[in-house]
């Protein structure tokens, strides 16, 4: 593995976001850093996933000056609306995880009145979010009832329950319907999804749910923002410095970059005018 060169600076930087201890390696320790890059590629890689992620962000900071998100950026709202008290955040780790990297949305999970077709768009203004999924139990409604231009969709607990199902196969089919209806209020319909031919219970069981796709998250923007959302836009401070957009400085490092950006050369280039060429 190559080794990396550590200032004191850098070092310093690279732990004072926070106290880290993993597995007895102390990332609040400037040396910590310098003995893991003398390690050879054997050494890191038996080092456990925890340190290593530790130790390669706390590398990374060191160039890229970390992660900053833009300002302004991240506007609209997203609930989860359980009348029915089923739904859980360990149950969609996962998919919001991938919603975060995707479409810089995170929804929220909140309780909530039961609502019917004709109730769903005055709950939703109620609530003063841009769009959201109610979970309600009602026997007359379909399993899935979506009206993607009022921001809304509706997941009927009692369809799930067909079958008697076990705790885990329950779970899976929420998590998949509430997907499913988010992913149809941002307008992607089920394009690029593996959800796409669902029409019964069984095609859910069968369903090796991934969570929402990376493929359709450019299908989804414009009904996004006509729902009112500006998604979070984040990059290392190097990149925000270079687009014109990073905030200020808040440490060594990051000064260093935002000297290096803005700075004007000593000896700019100069392109003199060509008469023969018009320029």
């Amino acid at each position: 593995m190559k080794k990396l060169k550590l200032s004191l600076a850098s070092l310093a930087f690279a732990v004072a976001a926070q106290a880290v201890v993993i597995d007895g390696y102390d990332f609040d320790d400037p040396g910590t850093l310098e003995r893991l890059s003398k390690f050879t590629r054997a050494e890191v890689d038996a080092l456990s996933p925890d340190v290593r992620r530790a130790y390669f962000k706390r590398t990374s900071e060191i160039h890229s000056g970390g992660i900053v998100e833009k300002p302004g950026a991240g506007r609209g709202t997203f609930l989860f609306v359980d009348s029915t008290g089923s739904l859980t955040e360990g149950m969609f780790a996962r998919d919001f995880g991938i919603l975060d990297r995707t479409l810089k949305v995170r929804p929220e999970i909140v309780s909530g009145q039961p609502v019917a077709v004709e109730t769903a768009s005055a709950a939703l203004k109620k609530l003063k979010a841009n769009a959201a999924v109610f979970v309600v139990t009602n026997t007359a409604l379909p399993r899935l009832v979506t009206a993607s231009e009022e921001g809304w969709a509706i997941v009927n607990m009692s369809r799930l329950m067909e079958g008697e199902p076990s705790k885990e196969a329950l779970e899976k089919r929420i998590t998949v319907e509430l997907i499913r209806g988010l992913a149809q209020i941002f307008g992607s319909g089920n394009g690029g999804m593996s959800m796409s031919a669902i029409t019964s219970i069984t095609d859910i069981d069968e369903l090796q749910h991934l969570g929402f796709p990376a493929a359709a998250m450019k299908t989804c923007l414009p009904q996004m923002k006509k729902l009112g959302f500006e998604p979070r836009v984040t990059a290392t401070y190097r990149v925000a410095c270079k687009q014109g957009w990073a905030p200020p400085p808040t440490n060594d490092v990051q000064r260093k970059i935002w000297d290096k950006v803005h700075t004007i050369p000593k000896n700019p280039m100069k392109i003199e005018f060509d008469p023969k060429k018009g320029r």
